[in-house]
């Protein structure tokens, strides 16, 4: 032991220990075993104190745990018809607003038919043919048969969406953007977010003459109109300059059908020998809220555009009702069901009505109580401690002597010659 404490003063103080310091350390070394058996007597004597208490806090624990299982007993008793009642009432409720429900769908063909007189088919649209698309966040985009655009894999981080394409048609008037439902998306889409949506901040089109494509110029937009808009997520935002991430068009939560918007060009556009345009398509609010498929569209008719009609439902409606198939009519009728607000305020109704009953704050409190009071009893903080120190003292005991140079290191470390010298 003395060899060891010299060596450390060597090695820490550069100078051999006195006499008088290796007395010293050797006696910390000895304290070591003394200060482990004080340590084990004083556990001892607190783990038997604990023990002569434990019954009668076992007993005083079941005791309110019995009080506390009685105070909710009585309460559930006296609280049960009230609580029968009030389900009686909920379940009456639901059942009546889901007949007025079924009284308000019987309305629906009449309704589809009043719609459907209400549809111009006047305007007519071209499909835009791009020459280059191209996703920013490397996504993956084929353009259908049918002119529509289809995001088949890749990322679907934020980013946005570049269209280009060449037209001869002369004075262009208008441009429609359709999002078309899909299976290959979730609830059919026509976005890629998990629910079906999707979040467009800003379309933004340009044009040039098509001998002169370096000379495009930003085209004005105007009168923005959607057959659909999430609330706060208006389809005027569509073309408002605005690319923050929380603002654009977007159709929740109306999934799994075809939604479209038409945007009016503020003056005629194309003149003759033919444009070179592009589209850019904007989707900054977040991962997965990229458009699915689309489709754009041209048209030259006077303003207003009006909403007019996409593709999908153009064809349906140009079949006589007699003539359609189920799965045309059934079009029909998602679509309407899909935009109706009426029908989601009903529907909404109905889930609120259904939802469980406000729970009584003085029932969760007692069952609170109930909980706290089934709880063991807790160990005593003291003698919880007092097992850490044990334990840890075995340890240090077990290395008494790694744990006497860990000691004499640190306190030669924090001397006044070590901090002097250093």
């Amino acid at each position: 032991d003395a060899k060891l404490i010299d060596e450390l003063f060597v090695r820490i103080l550069n100078r051999h220990a006195t006499p008088e310091e290796i007395a010293a350390c050797r006696n910390d070394l000895g304290a070591i075993d003394a200060d482990h058996k004080a340590l084990a007597q004083q556990l001892g004597a607190t783990e038997a104190e604990f023990a002569l208490k434990r019954p009668k806090l076992e007993r005083d624990r079941e005791a309110a745990l019995a009080a506390a299982q009685a105070a909710l007993a009585a309460f559930e008793k006296d609280a049960a018809p009230g609580i029968a009642e009030a389900e009686k009432k909920k379940a009456d409720a639901t059942a009546k607003l889901e007949a007025e429900l079924k009284t308000y769908e019987a309305t629906y063909p009449a309704k589809l038919a009043e719609w459907e007189k209400a549809q111009s088919s006047a305007v007519r649209w071209v499909t835009l043919d791009p020459k280059t698309i191209l996703a920013s966040n490397g996504a993956t985009l084929v353009k259908e048969p049918d002119g529509s655009i289809v995001t088949t894999a890749g990322s679907d981080e934020p980013g946005m969406i570049t269209l280009t394409a060449d037209t001869d048609l002369v004075g262009i008037t208008g441009l429609r953007l359709e999002m078309i439902a899909d299976p290959k998306f979730p609830n059919r889409g026509p976005g890629r977010a998990p629910d079906g949506n999707f979040v467009l901040n800003e379309l933004v089109l340009t044009a040039a003459p098509k001998a002169t494509p370096a000379q495009a110029k930003p085209v004005p937009l105007q009168n923005a109109l959607a057959d659909f808009s999430q609330a706060a997520l208006e389809v005027a935002k569509l073309i408002d300059g605005n690319l923050a991430n929380e603002q654009g068009w977007a159709i929740s939560p109306s999934y799994g059908v075809t939604h479209w918007a038409t945007l009016e060009t503020k003056e005629p556009l194309g003149a003759a020998g033919g444009s070179a345009l592009v589209v850019t398509l904007h989707h900054k609010f977040g991962k997965g809220f990229m458009p699915g498929r689309f489709r754009i569209s041209l048209t030259t008719l006077p303003h207003p555009l009006g909403l007019s009609l996409p593709e999908e439902l153009r064809a349906v409606l140009s079949v006589v009702p007699e003539l359609r198939s189920q799965a045309q009519r059934d079009t029909l009728l998602a679509h309407y069901k899909a935009v109706d607000p009426e029908l989601r305020k009903r529907v909404d109704a109905i889930n609120l009505s259904k939802a469980s009953l406000p729970v009584d704050p003085k029932l969760e409190k007692l069952k609170s109580q109930v909980v706290e009071a089934g709880k063991p009893v807790p160990l005593d903080p003291k003698l919880a401690q007092l097992r850490q120190d044990v334990e840890m003292s075995i340890k240090q005991a077990t290395a008494r002597r790694l744990t006497a140079a860990q000691d004499v290191a640190w306190a030669l470390i924090n001397s006044p010659s070590f901090l002097f010298n250093h």
